[in-house]
């Protein structure tokens, strides 16, 4: 009953050995990596053919376990083909009768859209600041060309480009300012 929880998990649960080789991963790793649990077996790590520097932070969080026998949580960036996932991974020991760690249990789960929603918080947490230092600046400015210069800083804060200007139309006057 176990195996069959673990085998249709939707998340990568894999047990490593002392010499950070697969000693059993789950199905769902090869919607990831493309390679089936069984070609894995044996594999190290070092061996799943990505980025060295996130088989750094893998070996270096699951060299922490066994040493330290505390659970270590990673988050990486994994490119898939042509799309880059984003992945949390939770390692916890595993101990003999003797109290030693001998092996570890990774489970690593797909963070994407979490890790997307995070980043459309972190902009949208943005703009809001920068409407709130523009609104209290609005209500300081002495005048108009006060309130056009505190627009152009806000608008340099939120918008991407290395020039920004704005058009102030007097429609009273007929006449339009450049700031």
């Amino acid at each position: 009953e176990f195996r069959a929880l673990v085998e249709n998990a939707p998340d990568i649960v894999a047990r490593l050995d002392h010499d950070l080789r697969y000693t059993y991963v789950n199905p769902v790793v090869e919607r990831y990596l493309g390679v089936s649990p069984e070609d894995l077996v044996g594999l190290g790590v070092s061996d799943l053919g990505i980025d060295r520097e996130v088989v750094a932070l893998l070996e270096e969080a699951i060299g922490e376990v066994f040493g330290s026998g505390n659970e270590q949580t990673l988050e990486y960036a994994l490119r898939v083909g042509s799309e880059q996932l984003h992945m949390e991974a939770r390692f916890s020991p595993e101990f003999s009768p003797e109290g030693q760690v001998h092996s570890v249990l990774s489970v690593t789960r797909d963070i994407t859209e979490r890790h997307r929603a995070r980043q459309a918080l972190g902009r949208y947490a943005l703009r809001l600041q920068v409407l709130h230092m523009l609104d209290r600046a609005i209500l300081a400015a002495s005048s108009v060309d006060d309130i056009a210069h505190a627009a152009i800083e806000a608008v340099r804060d939120i918008v991407p480009y290395r020039r920004s200007s704005v058009l102030l139309f007097d429609r009273a006057n007929d006449q339009v300012a450049l700031y």
